[in-house]
């Protein structure tokens, strides 16, 4: 992190302020989804919804369209929040800044929620989701032109195993497949876990264990494909962006997952931004490297598409 940088000293002290107050929601969870749904909100410019939104109550969730959209290219973005919180409301402003960047409309779902949902509650959804948004756009029922599959450290998680689950049950895969942030290892066994504790500012290694738990609720061992994405055969994928901060402590999740689909013969991609924390794309356009992201990712997903 640069010291000579204020909107990134912003935006870790806003992190640290986040944790600070879930910690202090002392396992309420009403009170920490809540909280979440401000992590975004460094300023007035990084909450701003350059677009317009559409409701949708099945599947329940929100269209995000930016004026240069397309309604026939389509991005289902499944959010973060450790499985258990986030919401459509809370990303309207990133999916707005990815719909530009794509040039397609963005639904965000509204996935069940852990714990009163535990797995596979919230990825049955996001596969249904896919399903649907592949035969309707946020006016009418029509064919989707292409597809595209995102999703942040939870959701990043989602993101990988329903992409898993399609290839699982014979349902071509989204163009491009993005994963920011992704928390993809359920055992928790990333080297940065230890490493990067000191350093990143909002996610908490002792309690991941707990957060992961809360998620599954016994209905799979840790290390099951869908539950721990590491662990599956990406054969079969298509072209997939990784993006991670080298702040974080998840990076090794990141590392090991583009390993993990090299290895499976996956056209990977992996951007690592130096200093930057979990999903640093929501400060955008604030932070000069989140505005970067969100580009990238617009000519990843652009270039996959053609």
């Amino acid at each position: 992190m640069s010291a000579a940088d204020p909107a990134t000293r912003h935006m870790f002290e806003h992190l640290r302020g986040i944790a600070g107050r879930v910690a202090d929601c002392s396992g309420d969870i009403s009170c920490i989804r809540t909280v979440i749904d401000d992590f975004s909100a460094l300023d007035a410019e990084t909450r701003t919804v350059d677009g317009r939104t559409i409701s949708c109550e099945d599947p329940p969730g929100e269209w995000v369209e930016a004026a240069n959209s397309d309604p026939s290219r389509r991005l289902l973005y499944l959010h973060g929040g450790s499985w258990m919180s986030g919401s459509p409301y809370g990303y309207r402003p990133l999916a707005a800044r990815l719909s530009r960047a794509t040039g397609c409309v963005v639904f965000v779902l509204d996935y069940r929620l852990a714990p009163e949902n535990p797995f596979p509650a919230g990825l049955d959804d996001c596969v249904r989701a896919y399903r649907w948004i592949h035969n309707n756009g946020p006016e009418s029922a029509a064919a989707a032109r292409s597809l595209a599959l995102v999703g942040d450290s939870a959701g990043g998680n989602l993101a990988v195993a329903t992409a898993l689950r399609l290839e699982s049950e014979g349902i071509d895969p989204p163009a491009a497949l993005v994963a920011l942030s992704p928390a993809v290892d359920l055992t928790w066994q990333g080297a940065t876990l230890q490493t990067h504790a000191a350093v990143d500012p909002i996610l908490r290694p002792d309690r991941l264990g707990l957060v992961s738990q809360a998620y599954v609720q016994g209905a799979e061992r840790m290390d099951h494909p869908y539950v721990s994405p590491l662990f599956g055969d990406f054969h079969g994928l298509g072209r997939f962006l990784i993006q991670v901060g080298d702040q974080e402590v998840l990076l090794d999740d990141a590392k090991r997952l583009r390993e993990r689909a090299l290895e499976h013969d996956v056209d990977v991609e992996l951007q690592i931004f130096p200093g930057m924390p979990h999903v640093f794309q929501m400060f955008a356009p604030t932070v000069a490297s989140a505005a970067e992201a969100v580009q990238r990712i617009g000519q990843f997903v652009r270039a996959s598409m053609s």
